[in-house]
């Protein structure tokens, strides 16, 4: 979801990711008004792409 589905326009990274960071708040379009949700994929995707990767980084570290 990185384009408004109801008029095509292109979302801002900034805006996806605060939406993700404020408890996945309905991103609402800028031009039309119309509100969309975060999927439950796109959760899991944020999620293993921001928490995995200090997981690994700290496992890495500790077992130095």
């Amino acid at each position: 979801m990185q384009k408004c589905k109801k008029c095509n326009t292109q979302f801002s990274w900034s805006t996806i990711y605060k939406s993700f960071w404020w408890g996945y708040k309905p991103i609402e379009c800028e031009n039309c008004n119309a509100e969309h949700r975060i999927i439950v994929r796109g959760r899991l995707i944020f999620v293993s792409l921001t928490i995995l990767p200090m997981l690994v980084f700290g496992f890495f570290l500790f077992t130095l």
